[in-house]
C-alpha cells in the first residue's frame, strides 16, 4: 500500500469511527425517546458508516498500479465507489421517507424534551463539522475524489442535525406532526445529494473533457517548432487526467528535432496541469495532405 493510500485510509477509519458512534448513540436515544428525527438522523450516520466501509474497500482497489487488464490503472474504482455512495444514499432517503410518511399517517404521542437530546446533537455537530474540514483538506492534500465526496456528505450531516433541532423543539413547545415533517425534509435531502454525488461521478464515467483545450492549444502552439494543434481530447478526474492532441512540425525537420519539440510540449503541459498522469501526442507533418489546414 503507498503512502497516499495509507494516509486516505487512515482519514476514513477516523470518520468511520466518528460516524458510527454518532449512529449508535442518535438511533437509541431516538427509539428510547419515540423521537423521529433522531431516529431518521441516525439511519443517515449509519448509512455514512456503510458507504466509509465501501470507500476504504475502493481506494485500496485503486492504488493497485496499472497492469495487462487495466493499462490505464484502477482509479475509477474511487469514482464506482462514489456512484455506490449516490445509490445508498437514494436507499437511506427512501426509508427514513417511509418511516415519515408512517408518522404522518398514525400520529403518535410527541418525543419528550431532553437535555440529553440538544446534549447529543451538539457532540455530534462538533464531530460532523471537525470530519468534514480534515477529509475536504486531506483531499486536496492527497487529491482524493472519495474523500471529497464524503467530505460533502459529512457538511450536509452538519445541515441535516441542524434540521433534527427543529424537531426536538417542538416537542418542548408541543407541536404535533413537526417530528415528522424534519423526517420528511432529511428524506429529500438525502435524495437531493445523491443526484448532486451522481452528477459529480458520472462526468468521469463518461470520459467527459476535464481541460480546457484552448488552454492546451495556447501552450503547445507556444513551444518554437509547433505550427498548428488540433484534436484535442482529456478525461479523468482532479489528481488523475489524461491528455491527447495533435500538433503539425515543419515537415524538413530531422525526427530528433521532432521528438525534442513533442517532448517540450508533454513537459509544458505537465507544468501547467501537474495532475496529468498521460499526455499522448501525434505528431504531424505540416502541410501534409491528409493534415492540411
Amino acid at each position: 500500500m503507498s503512502s497516499r493510500t495509507h494516509s486516505i485510509v487512515k482519514v476514513l477509519l477516523v470518520c468511520l469511527s466518528a460516524s458510527t458512534l454518532g449512529a449508535v448513540l442518535k438511533i437509541f436515544y431516538g427509539y428510547r425517546t419515540a423521537t423521529l428525527a433522531f431516529t431518521a438522523d441516525g439511519i443517515h450516520s449509519l448509512f455514512d458508516s456503510t458507504s466509509t466501509v465501501v470507500g476504504i474497500i475502493s481506494v485500496i482497489l485503486a492504488s493497485k498500479p496499472p497492469d495487462a487488464d487495466h493499462p490505464y490503472g484502477h482509479q475509477k474504482f474511487e469514482t464506482v465507489a462514489s456512484l455506490i455512495l449516490s445509490f445508498m444514499l437514494v436507499l437511506a432517503g427512501y426509508e427514513v421517507g417511509t418511516l415519515a410518511f408512517e408518522r404522518f399517517t398514525h400520529p403518535e404521542r410527541l418525543a419528550q424534551y431532553s437535555f440529553w437530546g440538544f446534549a447529543i446533537l451538539l457532540g455530534v455537530m462538533a464531530v460532523n463539522l471537525g470530519v468534514a474540514y480534515l477529509e475536504a483538506r486531506k483531499a486536496k492534500e492527497l487529491s482524493s475524489q472519495f474523500l471529497l465526496a464524503d467530505s460533502f456528505h459529512n457538511r450536509s450531516d452538519f445541515l441535516v442535525t441542524c434540521a433534527v433541532f427543529v424537531s426536538l423543539l417542538s416537542s418542548k413547545f408541543a407541536v404535533p406532526y413537526v417530528d415528522g415533517a424534519v423526517a420528511l425534509l432529511i428524506a429529500l435531502y438525502l435524495v437531493y445529494m445523491a443526484i448532486h454525488l451522481l452528477r459529480e461521478t458520472i462526468d468521469p464515467l463518461v470520459d467527459h473533457s476535464v481541460l480546457d483545450p484552448n488552454e492546451v492549444e495556447r501552450i503547445a502552439s507556444s513551444v518554437k517548432g509547433v505550427l498548428h494543434c488540433h484534436a484535442i481530447r482529456s478525461r479523468g478526474h482532479d489528481g488523475y487526467k489524461f491528455l491527447d492532441l495533435n500538433i503539425h512540425l515543419p515537415g524538413e525537420i530531422t525526427l530528433f528535432q521532432a521528438h525534442e519539440i513533442t517532448h517540450t510540449v508533454e513537459d509544458k503541459l505537465k507544468k501547467k496541469f501537474p495532475d496529468l498522469v498521460d499526455v499522448v501526442i501525434h505528431t504531424e507533418p505540416h502541410g501534409h495532405p491528409p493534415c492540411a489546414v
